[in-house]
């Protein structure tokens, strides 16, 4: 079986790497970015991405949030905001970008993992 592909988009490092030695420790194939830019270039290049972990707080491009942008790129990618703050507009952005949903931080690494397995069960049983 080929290992689900997710992308991990934090302006942390710490974050990422996080991620990335968890995730990969549970058998999943983890990219990352600290940057906007970077997410994109990735993005654009790497067709099979399962799943986005998007700090929602990223730096803008070209004045466009980095979810819109994401978006226009790959309008059918499963999103999960990540946050550090509750803000309304979040709610109101994640709802517009269809995302799967909101994980704020600091948040439990077996809920996270949690929430992966339940997404790939859904996404494959449809």
């Amino acid at each position: 079986m080929i290992p689900k592909k997710i992308l991990i988009i934090d302006k942390a490092p710490s974050i990422t790497t996080i991620f990335e030695f968890i995730l990969a420790q549970s058998g999943y194939q983890v990219l990352t970015s600290n940057s906007s830019s970077t997410a994109l270039n990735i993005l654009k290049k790497t067709r099979d991405i399962s799943l986005l972990f998007l700090d929602y707080n990223m730096p803008k491009i070209e004045n466009t949030p980095l979810h819109q942008k994401i978006q226009s790129i790959s309008p059918l990618a499963l999103t999960i905001f990540m946050s550090g703050q509750h803000y309304e507009k979040l709610l109101q952005d994640a709802y517009k970008a269809n995302a799967y949903s909101i994980l704020y931080k600091p948040f439990d690494i077996e809920e996270v993992l949690s929430q992966i397995k339940i997404i790939f069960k859904t996404v494959t049983e449809k």
